[in-house]
């Protein structure tokens, strides 16, 4: 039985015009699910490139398109690591040469290549800084998540790096007493930090981190990126070193 006892449109027509509705009502939809993507990663805290090392972090084929009408993919989104407010960054924000560190708090490799780390930062003091990424285990009740956490709490008190020191310090120390009594021997508030490790907003940091990294396809931690050199496991301090002069302009290639 026919919807129109007489119909008007010439079926040709009438499926064309469908397909067209179609196509419009697709196109509002994958930029709606585009939009919702960006926002998932937090895009509205990338700092500008001239905040961070003139360094543009999205493909710009994509950033630029407006009228994108795929839902691409995070991996085809970026070429290297996005750095973001919400990214704890030790040293001159301005400098030349930017370290990014992907690792685990409950990592022992990681607390390794941190001696390394430090040695490096002293070394070249104002001419480097080093960004911290979250990459724990994915599951919010593993120790490795939790340690992740309750760093992100310290933060939120200004507190990011002594934090992140006595963790790996203690590598032993995973329970959330422990958690709360590194949190009052750096002075923190109490109430304040116990708040915040069951906030969501700390979770959404960290759960954004490792999203960003299995997009880059990182395998292993720890994982540096030496600005756009990467570096997978340990590294010693003349190695890094070597690379860091390199970026610097220092040594010919």
């Amino acid at each position: 039985m026919s919807l129109f006892k007489n119909p008007k449109f010439p079926s040709a027509l009438f499926v064309t015009a469908s397909l067209i509705v179609f196509l419009v009502a697709a196109s509002f939809y994958f930029i709606f699910k585009f939009n919702f993507f960006v926002d998932k990663i937090e895009a509205e805290n990338i700092l500008t490139e001239k905040q961070i090392n003139n360094k543009y972090f999205y493909k710009e084929a994509v950033a630029k398109d407006p009228y994108i009408t795929r839902k691409p993919s995070l991996k085809n989104l970026i070429k290297g690591p996005i750095i973001s407010e919400n990214d704890p960054i030790l040293g001159n924000l301005n400098a030349k040469v930017s370290l990014v560190i992907f690792s685990d708090f409950s990592c022992t490799f990681c607390a390794n290549q941190e001696r390394v780390l430090k040695e490096v930062l002293k070394k070249y003091n104002n001419q480097i800084n080093l960004i911290w990424k979250d990459y724990p285990l994915n599951n919010l009740e593993s120790e490795s998540f939790k340690a992740a956490q309750a760093a992100r709490c310290a933060q939120e008190q200004n507190k990011f790096w002594p934090y992140h020191d006595l963790l790996f310090e203690n590598l032993e120390k995973r329970k959330e007493n422990d958690f709360i009594n590194f949190a009052q021997n750096l002075g923190l508030d109490k109430n304040i930090f116990v708040n915040c490790l069951r906030k969501q907003e700390v979770d959404k940091k960290i759960e954004n981190n490792i999203l960003e990294a299995d997009a880059l396809e990182i395998y292993g931690i720890p994982f540096v990126y030496v600005n756009d050199l990467e570096i997978v496991g340990e590294i010693n301090e003349d190695d890094l070193s070597r690379m860091i002069e390199l970026e610097l302009g220092e040594i010919d290639n």
